[in-house]
C-alpha cells in the first residue's frame, strides 16, 4: 500500500476521531469521511482498470473480492454494537436501535436514515434518551453501495480507449454530481450514495491524472526549459494541499458547501501527485 495513502488514511482517522470526542472544538473533523471517500474511489478505480469486465463472472469475482474482505469485520461490528446497545442503554431504546440493526444487517443504513427524515448531526448530538448506536454506519453503508456500482462505472469507462478521454469522463461526473449534492436538500444529499459519488470520482480522476502524467515524455529546449520552467514541485502542491486539509481542525466552522469541495480536491491532488521521492507526506 502506498505511504501516501496510508498517511491520509491516518490524517482521515484522527479528524473523524477528533470530531467525536470534541464535536465543538473540531467542528469540520466530520470531513475526514469525505477523505475516505476519495480514497475509496482512487482504490476501486485502481483496481478496476486492472480487470477487463466483460462477463458476468467478471462482476461477482469483483464483488467476491471486495466483500470477502469487508463483510466479516462490518457484521462483528454489527454484533457488538447489537450487545452494547442492549448491555448499555436499555431495553427502551431497543425499538429504534433494532430498526437501524436490520438497516445495517442490510448495509442500508443511510436510507434509513433518509427514509426517516433524519439529520446526522440532530442525532449525533441528541439526547441520551434517544440514542442511535448504529448512525456512524451511515457512511460504511455509502461505500458498500458504491462497490456494487462502480464496477457498472468502469464497465463503461473501458471502452474510452484514451486516457484523457476517461479523465474527461470522470471530471463531469465529479464536477456536475458536486452540482446536485449542493443543489439538492441536505440531509438527502449527505447520505444518499448517488449524490456522494462526485467525491468517489475524484479518486477517479487522481488516478486518470496520474496515468497522463506517467506516460507523459516531457521534451524541452534549453529555451523551453528557462522561460516556462513550473515553478512549483510536487513537493509544493502536496504541502499546500496538507495545508487546506488542516481546515478540517479549525475550532470555527466554515460553510460545508465550500469546505467539502476543497477537501476533496486536496485529497485528491495529494493522491495524484504520487512520486516515489515525495518527502513531505512521507516524513
Amino acid at each position: 500500500m502506498r505511504k501516501d495513502i496510508q498517511c491520509l488514511r491516518g490524517i482521515a482517522i484522527l479528524f473523524v476521531v477528533l470530531f467525536h470526542l470534541a464535536p465543538n472544538l473540531f467542528v469540520n473533523g466530520f470531513l475526514g469521511v469525505d477523505i475516505f471517500f476519495v480514497i475509496s474511489g482512487f482504490l476501486m478505480a485502481k483496481n478496476l482498470t486492472k480487470t477487463k469486465l466483460v462477463k458476468v463472472h467478471d462482476f461477482l469475482l469483483f464483488y467476491y473480492m471486495r466483500f470477502r474482505r469487508i463483510l466479516p469485520m462490518y457484521f462483528l461490528a454489527v454484533f457488538l454494537i447489537v450487545v452494547m446497545v442492549h448491555l448499555c442503554l436499555g431495553d427502551f431504546l431497543w425499538n429504534n436501535n433494532n430498526r437501524y440493526s436490520l438497516a445495517s444487517l442490510f448495509m442500508v443504513t443511510n436510507q434509513l436514515i433518509i427514509h426517516d427524515q433524519s439529520d446526522y448531526f440532530n442525532e449525533f448530538f441528541a439526547a441520551t434518551s434517544s440514542i442511535n448506536g448504529f448512525l456512524h454506519l451511515w457512511s460504511l453503508s455509502v461505500e458498500m453501495q458504491f462497490y456494487l456500482f462502480v464496477p457498472i462505472i468502469f464497465f463503461g469507462i473501458q471502452f474510452l480507449k484514451n486516457e484523457n478521454l476517461k479523465l474527461i469522463a470522470v471530471s463531469l461526473i465529479t464536477l456536475f454530481g458536486y452540482i446536485a449534492f449542493a443543489l439538492i436538500l441536505d440531509k438527502f444529499a449527505f447520505n444518499f450514495m448517488f449524490l456522494r459519488l462526485w467525491q468517489f470520482s475524484a479518486g477517479f480522476m487522481a488516478l486518470f491524472w496520474s496515468k497522463i502524467n506517467e506516460n507523459k515524455t516531457p521534451i524541452k529546449s534549453e529555451t523551453e526549459e528557462t522561460f516556462f520552467k513550473i515553478p512549483y514541485t510536487k513537493d509544493d502542491m502536496v504541502t499546500v494541499a496538507l495545508a487546506v486539509l488542516s481546515f478540517c481542525l479549525f475550532p470555527k466552522g466554515i460553510e460545508v458547501l465550500v469546505l467539502r469541495p476543497i477537501v476533496t480536491s486536496a485529497t485528491a491532488l495529494i493522491i495524484a501527485s504520487h512520486s516515489e521521492n515525495l518527502q513531505v507526506v512521507y516524513s
